[in-house]
């Protein structure tokens, strides 16, 4: 074998499977840590309803299910519209991307502005997840991460001109990401049957 064969990187394909893997769970890592910010939107709407700051109607929703339904994911996504860019425009990642690794500048390796970031999160939610629509999210992923496992890159970050950069993780800090998910989606769904009782 020669030199030159020796010192080869692994296949790129496997090197964009595990980047994909590494966005993924970094953003599932976000989501969850921005869960206790919506309660808190919820609880101080209705501490303001109850002390009489605001109309019963702000929480009229809350009786029915699919009302209660439809504002938690607006809320969610109105939260999450300013936790990435910000998170982005000042520090590069976010919590969830810092933990796995992942890093989002510009080519320069300077930081993106907070409208860029909103861009790329605009992006990556109507393309990269199908506006979280379940079966149409599944085939906007899939297609996405054929996209970055051959070319290297998302459409959203060829399209901005954004670098994105992954730093190698431990399996164990993989192994205690998937645990995190796992675990705190379980108890999310279990508190909110146990609520719905």
């Amino acid at each position: 074998m020669t030199e030159a064969a020796l010192e080869a990187p692994p296949a790129f394909e496997r090197q964009g499977e595990r980047a994909a893997w590494a966005r993924w769970l970094g953003r599932l890592i976000d989501r969850l840590l921005m869960v206790p910010f919506v309660f808190a939107v919820f609880i101080v709407t209705g501490a303001l309803v109850e002390f009489g700051r605001l109309p019963p109607e702000f929480i009229a929703f809350a009786d029915n299910p699919i009302q209660a339904t439809i504002a938690e994911i607006v809320v969610a996504l109105v939260l999450w519209l300013l936790w990435e860019p910000l998170f982005l425009s000042n520090t590069g990642t976010t919590p969830g991307k810092w933990i796995m690794g992942v890093r989002v500048l510009r080519p320069d390796g300077s930081k993106i502005g907070f409208f860029t970031a909103m861009g790329r999160f605009l992006w990556v939610y109507a393309v990269g997840m199908g506006l979280g629509i379940p079966l149409l999210s599944l085939m906007c992923m899939f297609f996405a991460n054929v996209t970055l496992a051959g070319e290297g890159k998302t459409a959203w970050d060829k399209g901005l001109g954004i670098e994105v950069t992954h730093t190698k993780r431990h399996p164990i800090v993989w192994l205690l990401a998937f645990i995190f998910v796992f675990g705190a989606n379980t108890t999310l769904v279990i508190l909110t049957r146990m609520a719905a009782e």
